[in-house]
């Protein structure tokens, strides 16, 4: 029947110009800028590891091409692309424009590769060596029975760049107890402590790419003694310290009259007195007769360093003790005034 064949015809005519305008659909020219990233790999070697810094290069590329072509440049760029470069290349350029533009994967998705935003980069490759360092004890603060602690084992690897074991000739590793740790732990008792491991230099241990072959070694040692630290949060007063036989002949006036800011590093017994007030802690200027014949000739204020701090319980038991004032080592300077005693004159 005639209406039949109408139909027929409509039924082939939109089918075909379906097909049409998908084919045209497909073919329409586009730019499109997509972000994407390359990931650099060194060439396997049996004998060595390699590492790669930086191992991504992030980049945004513009490309052009039909909107199926740019579908497949899209799908690809979600996974990348993969660079391989030569163990004895040192710093190698690469072209990352080039690279992508060769790229087989790339090439056969159509789409033509207008720019890319950075072009270039070069990145580090540098070889993973292991290195057998001898594991050093640290207890700040502690005075072992023995001469040295044990450590079991006594020697570790550590696996870095090569660039880094040529800058650092200081590297080292240690095993460190804090005081906080060992002010915990009985004197005279023999310790067996699982201690973890610090690499030394900072700048070293806080690379990525550097590992220890285990994280802790176990440190056998009996304490003898131990100091402590302690910031003395009052002032510390001034005493003098001379022959008495020439008391009569000066007065000594101490301008400076106390001295802040005092740390005192002493044994932890000693420390614990001083935070419970059972010892006081003084500083002490010396001063010898012909110091004070010259100072009170120059009749005028004058500078002389503290000669040493003193722990004091009660008035019979004296410890010297370290100090430092403001974080330094140096004896704080204390002024002074001494001028000559009228002479008593015999009645």
């Amino acid at each position: 029947m005639p209406w039949r064949s109408e139909i027929g015809s409509w039924i082939l005519i939109t089918i075909v110009t379906g097909l049409i305008w998908i084919w045209a659909s497909g073919e329409t020219r586009e730019e499109k800028s997509i972000m994407t990233k390359a990931t650099f790999t060194v060439l396997l070697d049996d004998d060595k590891t390699w590492i790669i810094e930086p191992k991504f290069h992030a980049f945004s590329m513009v490309v052009e091409g039909s909107r199926l072509s740019i579908q497949n440049v899209e799908a690809l760029a979600k996974n990348g692309f993969y660079f391989q470069l030569q163990p004895s290349m040192d710093n190698p350029q690469v072209d990352i424009e080039e690279a992508v533009r060769s790229n087989q994967d790339f090439q056969s998705t159509g789409a033509i590769l207008v720019s890319v935003d950075k072009p270039s980069v070069s990145p580090k490759i540098d070889e993973l060596i292991g290195l057998q360092v001898r594991v050093e004890p640290n207890l700040p603060g502690v005075q072992t029975v023995e001469a040295r602690p044990s450590i079991d084992p006594p020697v570790v690897t550590i696996y870095l760049p090569k660039r880094l074991q040529k800058q650092f000739s200081d590297l080292r590793i240690e095993a460190f107890v804090s005081q906080e740790r060992s002010s915990l732990l009985p004197e005279g008792v023999m310790q067996n402590l699982d201690v973890k491991l610090r690499i030394l230099p900072e700048t070293v241990a806080s690379n990525d790419h550097v590992q220890l072959s285990q994280p802790s070694v176990r440190m056998s040692f009996t304490i003898l003694s131990q100091t402590r630290e302690l910031l003395l949060d009052f002032p510390v007063n001034i005493q003098l310290q001379g022959p008495w036989q020439d008391q009569k002949d000066f007065d000594v006036e101490i301008v400076t009259d106390s001295i802040r800011d005092v740390t005192i590093i002493a044994d932890a017994d000693l420390i614990r007195r001083i935070e419970s007030g059972e010892a006081n802690v003084v500083a002490v200027i010396q001063l010898k007769s012909i110091e004070k014949e010259r100072f009170a000739n120059e009749q005028d204020v004058v500078s002389k360093p503290i000669s040493f701090f003193l722990a004091m319980i009660g008035d019979e038991v004296f410890h010297q003790v370290e100090a430092r004032v403001a974080g330094s080592d140096e004896m704080p300077m204390i002024r002074l005034k001494v001028t000559h005693l009228p002479k008593s004159t015999p009645e």
